[in-house]
Order: C-alpha cells, then sequence, then structure tokens
C-alpha cells in the first residue's frame, strides 16, 4: 500500500526504496541506507536529498554523523499545505500564460497572414469542416459570402453547397458573381435557399477561371477548372476587409 502511494505522488523505484526503509527501521545514516537498500551510497545521498526538497524526509544533525528520518504528522500536513500554495501559484501562472497566447495570437493575426494550401485529395472534406470556421467568422461583420464563383466549382464539389446551407441557411446569405447563367439556373431549381443564395451574371465578364469568396477574415480561392484541384486559405482580417468593402462597392453600383 505505502509503495502504491508512494510511486503515485511521483517517487522512483530509489526514492521509494529509500523512503520505505526509513519508514521502517527509524533514523538512519546514508552508510546504513546504502547497507540495507544496497544502493550505492554517492546515490543514496542524491537519494536523500530529493526526499529532503520534497518535504517528505529531514535531517537529524544531533549526531557526529548526519541521519535521516522521515517527516511525520505535522510535518506532513504542512507539507501539503505547501504543495496546495503550489498548486495555486502555478494554476495561476498557467492563467497568466494564457493570457500571453492569446495576445500573442491576436498581435500574429494583425501583424502576420495565415495561409493554408489545399490539395485535390482533402478538398471535398476540407470545404465541409472548415465552413464551420468561416461561418463563425462572417458572424462577427455581415454574414455574407462575398466574391465570384467559377461555375465549375458546383460541378465538382456539389455536396459543399448543400451542406453549408443545411447548417446555415437561415443566418447566412452568399452574393456572388459569376460566369455561366444556365448552369446556376440548373442548379438552383428545387432549392429551398434560393432566397439566402444570391447570384448575379456579370456580362462584363464570362471568364471566371476560379472561385474567391470573402466571408469573415478568410479570403478563399479555389481552382476547379482543372486538376489537380486546390484550395488557398488566407486568414487575414485587413486584407478580407479591403476586398469584401470593393465587392460590396461593386455589387451596388454594377448594372446588370
Amino acid at each position: 500500500m505505502l509503495k502504491s502511494i508512494l510511486s503515485k505522488i511521483g517517487l522512483d523505484d530509489k526514492e521509494t526504496s529509500v523512503y520505505m526503509t526509513l519508514s521502517e527501521k527509524g533514523r538512519l545514516t546514508a552508510k546504513q541506507i546504502s547497507r540495507i537498500t544496497g544502493i550505492n551510497r554517492t546515490t543514496v545521498y542524491s537519494v536523500c536529498e530529493s526526499l529532503l526538497s520534497g518535504g517528505l524526509v529531514q535531517q537529524n544533525l544531533a549526531h557526529k554523523t548526519t541521519q535521516y528520518e522521515v517527516v511525520k504528522d505535522d510535518g506532513l500536513d504542512m507539507l501539503v499545505d505547501i504543495e496546495e500554495k503550489k498548486f495555486k501559484e502555478k494554476k495561476e501562472l498557467i492563467k497568466e500564460l494564457g493570457k500571453e497566447l492569446s495576445l500573442s495570437e491576436e498581435v500574429n493575426t494583425r501583424g502576420r497572414p495565415r495561409i493554408r494550401f489545399i490539395e485535390q485529395n482533402q478538398l471535398d472534406e476540407f470545404l465541409k469542416t472548415r465552413s464551420n470556421v468561416w461561418a463563425e467568422s462572417g458572424a462577427k461583420y455581415d454574414k455574407i459570402w462575398w466574391g465570384f464563383q467559377d461555375h465549375t466549382v458546383l460541378e465538382e464539389y456539389p455536396s459543399w453547397p448543400e451542406y453549408f446551407w443545411g447548417h446555415f441557411a437561415k443566418d447566412y446569405q452568399l452574393r456572388l458573381f459569376t460566369n455561366k447563367q444556365e448552369i446556376e439556373t440548373e442548379y438552383m431549381k428545387g432549392k429551398t435557399y434560393k432566397d439566402s443564395r444570391i447570384i448575379r451574371f456579370w456580362s462584363g465578364t464570362d471568364d471566371f477561371t476560379t472561385t474567391e469568396v470573402v466571408m469573415g477574415d478568410f479570403i478563399v480561392m479555389i481552382m476547379t477548372r482543372e486538376e489537380p484541384h486546390y484550395l488557398i486559405e488566407i486568414e487575414d482580417k485587413m486584407m478580407a476587409h479591403n476586398l469584401r468593402e470593393l465587392f460590396k462597392g461593386m455589387w451596388r453600383e454594377l448594372k446588370f
């Protein structure tokens, strides 16, 4: 039982052996401990120092040769108090560390964009799982996806819009320019989220070859016109803001 307790509080085999010997035999010198345990005397000194620093063993200096004995009763209660104080201090330090990391994260987000590149074999799953993050970021602003769309993203990844609008249709809007009216019209037949997914067909160009959207602090660029498909995600508050303002202005002023 004692050995199990000592192990649980973090003592190694040698520390456990020395402590149990002192507990059983009482006050002993390093030489006596070495003889009983079979541990080299030099090592015994090191182990005793470790137990001393941990508050489990104390020295008796009443004799010419230093003796060691286990701490009992009030001494162990004091050790518990000390450990509780250490734990509280560590807890406060961890909280402070968390605050520092948050500040560092905020500075990093402002000062340096985060860029991710997703290859074709990961793209379908990434679009769905990452949509939650994009939507959460967008909730800080206008809850609108702004941008332009190459129609091939609908042909290659038709389940992504179904996933997104199945989760967020009541709260979000999509406002995109696109380049192929007939494909978009066909795709939207029978869709319940047609009032949220607003697409404008810009006669000024029919040559969008990628999809680019901005949502919250994220800019997402998707290339599905040729294989291999890929996605580039940029998390940058300032760049996303400016691109969103550009698309909002185009949406207001262009004639269709």
